[in-house]
């Protein structure tokens, strides 16, 4: 059965209680290729079918990779709370993207379960799950699929602005900053990048700290005179940027989410290796340095930036009030 006329026209709010639809009624939106206005529906978003979750917030502005391709539009589509990419269909990719979810694959909540067991709308018949081998696999996912699905948002596009304030991302003061600061970049920054520009050290060799981070390993960032002697002119580290956001955790104690060993590039699709790398409990992007991109990536952290909590002095664990303002800073090669 084809999604209601409301359902497909609804806008969900952050705080909205959802259900995701069953999968034969998802399938009905979904085209040849397994996607909806080119957005894939992935073979590891059917678990949450029939469940019940809270919308994190709408997704209007995103970037892909980087931010050379600049913000894109993208329509109908929210985030959920708890709805994280496994990579299990993708080569076991450990990007840990939150999901995209178009608005015409939920509905408002209907009774769905909300404690990790499908009911019975989303439950397959004797362990198959139908049409399950169209749905995108591989090389191809919402990551990927990004550019195809979105709209170039043009500088002065006045959405965007308004997207920013109705968010609640940027205080006023912190707002003003951002613009004239995207001035400078744009205009003065680039004259000055281009006379000054140096590549730096590119600290090819062997990282000298290989902690051998595990999930749930106390750590502290390094200071940022110690980090800053790790990074290029550019601000990476062996290809992975240091985000303008992550200098607000320096001397905070965290805890490890997992380690990091392979994702899928954005821009390629291809598999990508990386050492390490790790993701942090609650750190993820709120995309303020960046326009506001609202896909709130995980961010990734090199080892060389941590220290074992048993190498520091005992201090009660500390978070910032703001999260991180970039993607998830991998340097697309």
């Amino acid at each position: 059965m084809m999604p209601s006329k409301k359902a497909n026209k609804n806008r969900f709010r952050r705080g909205d209680i959802v259900t995701v639809r069953c999968l034969p009624e998802i399938e009905a939106t979904l085209d040849g290729s397994g996607t909806l206005d080119n957005m894939p529906f992935l073979p590891e978003m059917v678990k949450y079918c029939g469940r019940t979750f809270m919308v994190r917030w709408r997704v209007n502005k995103v970037l892909q990779g980087d931010s050379k391709g600049g913000l894109r539009y993208i329509h109908n589509t929210v985030l959920l709370d708890d709805t994280i990419c496994d990579g299990e269909a993708h080569g076991d990719c450990q990007r840990m993207c939150f999901f995209l979810w178009k608005t015409a694959w939920l509905d408002y909540e209907s009774g769905g379960s909300s404690d990790g067991v499908p009911d019975s709308r989303g439950s397959p018949i004797a362990g198959h799950k139908p049409g399950e081998h169209l749905l995108p696999r591989g090389h191809i996912c919402q990551a990927t699929a990004l550019t195809a699905a979105s709209l170039p948002l043009r500088l002065l596009d006045p959405r965007r602005y308004y997207w920013d304030l109705t968010s609640r991302l940027y205080k006023p003061t912190a707002y003003l900053r951002y613009l004239l600061g995207g001035i400078y970049r744009r205009t003065l920054g680039r004259l000055f990048g281009r006379l000054h520009h140096d590549k730096g050290p590119r600290f090819d060799a062997a990282d000298p700290e290989r902690l051998g981070l595990k999930r749930g390993d106390l750590v502290e960032v390094k200071s940022v005179e110690e980090i800053r002697a790790t990074l290029n002119s550019r601000g990476l580290n062996r290809g992975l940027y240091f985000l303008p956001g992550m200098w607000g955790y320096c001397g905070l104690r965290l805890r490890v989410l997992r380690p990091v060993y392979r994702m899928l590039g954005e821009k390629t699709g291809e598999m990508r290796s990386l050492k390490n790398t790790v993701v942090l409990e609650g750190i993820t992007c709120n995309g303020q340095a960046y326009g506001g991109c609202q896909r709130g990536c995980y961010v990734f952290w090199k080892e060389i930036w941590l220290r074992r909590v048993s190498e520091v002095i005992h201090r009660p664990m500390l978070l910032p009030p703001n999260s991180p303002s970039s993607p998830t800073g991998i340097k697309e090669q």
